[in-house]
């Protein structure tokens, strides 16, 4: 990168800009600075004559933006905190830095976390948006070549070696079947064994976690259907013989409904946990380590850690 027109320019001319476009006044501006009025026309003098554009006119209110001087104040609103951050080591502040962030996520992680994340961190982070992106095949590739943020899936152990983890909750599955199905609290490998099964394509058309636990057991299941999503599954059980096999949390949310029961798998589906995942160039940067933080504090209260 050359970056001519910035070797030639004096940054500081902008931090002084911003000043003048938010009081709309040399002395108020001037006063927050703590520099004198004629200084910050000086500077507000050569940042025209190096821009080429008048970037603030006076009016009988003060000062108004030119539409360059709206183009400058808007960019600069997101990339100077970001500077100063970089540059003192400061905090990341989501109500004062605008910031964006992509999350790839499985249904289950959608459904357990994003309504609380809605009411808990939503509101402290005024000037942040989220994007939450359905889990597919490439969500880990999309993560090491810096197309999503962070990743949050469950520990099938196809999370790449390079990445960093964390838990942020634990989970356990559970049988969701009709509610006339002859089946008692809980299901007995053989009756598991017997039975039609709705399968959930997490990865490369399979439900990883409980075939894996099933295969180190030597027994097959059989799947008369596989959909992609865990909601659909639930959904789809009423009125038939099949059995879902989903995670406990979820289906606790979902399955209101009288014409479902819950019932306790066969002893060798054991627990799971629940992972972020992220990249180490991310590691130290305090916007992604406030983004981890969040998702932490909600998986706590997902679990009921926290009130």
């Amino acid at each position: 990168m050359h970056l001519e027109h910035l070797r030639a320019a004096d940054l500081n001319l902008l931090v002084v800009f911003m000043a003048l476009a938010e009081e709309r006044s040399v002395s108020r501006a001037a006063d927050r600075l703590a520099r004198s009025q004629p200084a910050v026309s000086r500077a507000l003098q050569r940042l025209r004559h190096m821009l080429g554009d008048a970037l603030l006119v006076r009016t009988g209110g003060g000062y108004e933006l030119t539409p360059t001087g709206r183009r400058l104040f808007d960019e600069l609103g997101g990339m100077l905190p970001r500077l100063d951050r970089l540059v003192g080591g400061a905090a990341f502040d989501p109500m004062a830095e605008a910031a964006h962030f992509t999350i790839t996520l499985t249904d289950n992680a959608a459904a357990v976390l994003v309504p609380t994340f809605c009411r808990r961190v939503l509101p402290t982070a005024a000037r942040a948006t989220f994007h939450f992106r359905a889990w597919h095949e490439q969500g880990y590739e999309d993560l090491l070549h810096g197309r999503v943020d962070l990743v949050l899936n469950a520990d099938d152990g196809h999370a790449p070696p390079a990445c960093r983890t964390q838990t942020v909750y634990e989970d356990r599955f559970v049988c969701v079947v009709a509610a006339e199905s002859p089946y008692g609290r809980r299901l007995s490998m053989a009756e598991y064994s017997a039975a039609r099964h709705i399968g959930v394509s997490v990865l490369q058309g399979v439900q990883t976690i409980p075939q894996a636990q099933l295969a180190q057991a030597g027994v097959r299941r059989r799947c008369a259907l596989h959909v992609p999503y865990f909601t659909i599954a639930l959904r789809s059980v009423e009125g038939t013989d099949l059995v879902a096999t989903v995670p406990r949390r979820m289906a606790l949310r979902e399955c209101a409904n009288p014409a479902l029961r819950i019932l306790e798998p066969p002893e060798e589906l054991r627990p799971f946990r629940y992972l972020m995942v992220w990249h180490p160039r991310v590691e130290s940067d305090s916007a992604h380590r406030w983004l981890r933080e969040a998702v932490l504090r909600v998986g706590r209260l997902a679990a009921g850690q926290e009130t």
